[in-house]
């Protein structure tokens, strides 16, 4: 009866690790570039909560992680300098947005389908897009959720002001005066906006 029971437990506690690693895990970030978010006390690592929403939207469909992610988010993603590192970064751009980077080759970028345009809070500590340019949209394996240790701290979406400068319908009535005067000038081709497509060397 005790072999039994253990092996039970043996194969209920495999399948448990199993569906969790897949769905979601736990990580711990090293790193100043999301500060004060994450890691604000200098001399402690913060462990992260992630979930990874592919996994967890198949359960009821088939989804793309262009339809789960939202500008704002923290996001877990593969180094696309470097397979073996993961970063954490907030998405700053979708496909067809159109951002104003951070002292980037180009001043602007529209982000090609695919694709998001990824940031560090703490910019002069950060190696991002404004490094590298948009990431494929295949590298971002999580969602970060909380903040669990050494304190609890749920982790929100937060978009950084007059970053996003896509033209948007006049008729929008968040559009502030600031966009509007941006659409006039876009389309007016005032800036030399550059369209990121597949590059070797980003």
């Amino acid at each position: 009866m005790l072999k039994l029971c253990l092996k039970y437990s043996l194969i209920t506690s495999a399948v448990f690790i199993t569906t969790w690693d897949k769905i979601c895990y736990f990580s711990r970030v090293d790193g100043a570039s999301m500060q004060p978010l994450i890691n604000s006390n200098k001399n402690k690592k913060d462990f992260v909560f992630i979930i990874r929403p592919l996994s967890l939207s198949s359960l009821f469909g088939r989804p793309s992680m262009e339809s789960i992610l939202k500008r704002g988010d923290v996001v877990s993603l593969i180094s696309p300098k470097n397979p073996k590192e993961c970063f954490l970064k907030r998405v700053v751009g979708l496909p067809g947005d159109l951002v104003r980077t951070i002292n980037y080759k180009k001043k602007y970028v529209v982000v090609p389908e695919g694709h998001c345009w990824l940031e560090g809070d703490n910019y002069p500590k950060s190696y991002d897009s404004n490094n590298f340019g948009c990431v494929p949209m295949a590298l971002v394996i999580g969602q970060a959720k909380a903040i669990i240790f050494p304190r609890l701290t749920p982790i929100k979406s937060d978009l950084p002001n007059h970053r996003i400068l896509k033209p948007i319908d006049n008729k929008n009535t968040q559009e502030s005066s600031y966009l509007v005067d941006f659409k006039s000038k876009y389309d007016a081709g005032d800036f030399d906006v550059y369209e990121q497509e597949d590059e070797d060397d980003n």
